[in-house]
Order: C-alpha cells, then sequence, then structure tokens
C-alpha cells in the first residue's frame, strides 16, 4: 500500500489520488469515488470496489427475499420519523426532478386507461378512498393491483385493478406484484 500521498496515522486524510487494488475483480481504482467508506479497516475503506459490493449484496438480496424483506421492514419500523425526515429534505432540493416523475406518471396512467373506461368509474374509486381516509384518520390510497408499470407484467388502468389501501401499504408495495397462480402452483 503505497502511503505518500497521505498520512500513515490518518489514512482518511490521505490526498484523493490514492488507488487501491479491488480483492474482487482485481481492477485498480481511485479510492476517492470507488469504494465505500469502512472505517474499521487499515486504509478506512472496503475491500472491494463499489461495484463488486452492489453486485454481491444484490445476489444477497436476490437469495434471501424474506430476509431481505424483514430487515427492511424492521429499519423502517425503527427509523420511521427520520427516514419521513430525510424524504421530506431530498423532496425539497428536488422538486423539479419529482414534478418530472409526477407527469411521466400521469402520462403512463394516460397510456394504460383504455378508451372503453368511464372516467366516472374511476373516480368512484379515488373517492372511496378519499372518504375511508377521513372515516379512519388514516390515509388511503388507490392501487393498482397489477402495478401499470413492472419488469414482467403491465396492468391497466381499470377499476378491476384498482383497490383502495393505506398509504403505508402502498408505499410498501410500490410497484411489486405477486403472482397468485404461481404462488397457488408452489403450496400444491
Amino acid at each position: 500500500m503505497d502511503f505518500s500521498n497521505g498520512d500513515k496515522k490518518f489514512p482518511r486524510k490521505r490526498k484523493y489520488g490514492y488507488s487501491k487494488t479491488c480483492t474482487k475483480c482485481g481492477e485498480t481504482k481511485r479510492v476517492k469515488d470507488n469504494f465505500f467508506n469502512k472505517y474499521n479497516s487499515p486504509d478506512g475503506y472496503e475491500a472491494s470496489c463499489k461495484i463488486c459490493f452492489l453486485k454481491k449484496n444484490k445476489r444477497w438480496s436476490d437469495k434471501n427475499k424474506e430476509r431481505h424483506s424483514e430487515l427492511n421492514a424492521s429499519w423502517y419500523q425503527r427509523n420511521k420519523e427520520q427516514h419521513l425526515l430525510n424524504s421530506q429534505q431530498v423532496y425539497e432540493a428536488n422538486k423539479s426532478r419529482k414534478l418530472l416523475d409526477y407527469y411521466r406518471r400521469e402520462e403512463r396512467t394516460r397510456i394504460a386507461t383504455p378508451k372503453w373506461v368511464s372516467k366516472s368509474d374511476l373516480l368512484k374509486v379515488y373517492k372511496q378512498a378519499e372518504q375511508i381516509s377521513l372515516k379512519t384518520g388514516v390515509p388511503h390510497e388507490v392501487d393498482h393491483i397489477i402495478p401499470l408499470q413492472h419488469k414482467l407484467i403491465c396492468g391497466l388502468n381499470v377499476p378491476n385493478n384498482l383497490q383502495v389501501i393505506t398509504r403505508e401499504m402502498n408505499r410498501k408495495k410500490a410497484n411489486k406484484w405477486k403472482d397468485r397462480e404461481n404462488r397457488s402452483k408452489k403450496t400444491d
């Protein structure tokens, strides 16, 4: 390890030109942009580069979907208030991007709505969500059972593809879709 660019006692204060070889891919890269911090390591950085580190994490989460989901849910419950505060700050800092996302979603919804669908039928479901929110004091939203955008399937914006669920459940669900037919085959 070359410490000529920095201080041996304080490796975190090295100059940005410091390079390191990834233990996974073997490539030598600048530390500043390519390695995550790891405070208990000798040089203050992970042994593998960001790309390899993220690939390893992705493999683990793909193999352990249920455990990954449990860990995420547990973390969210412990950090709910801070997470919401952070989300608000990100929104404030990125209003123009959020506005663009909103318009893109509106466009996807328009495209996913067949011409034969009555807007008043869709509006009934949204009014139902609003009424439930007022009655219970818990925010409810309209969710697409089969998401409008998904890597396996794309649902339609039609009344029988809509359900009213709590805002919290809708955020957790995001654009996930569980194929009920495949789940029932696994239990047979």
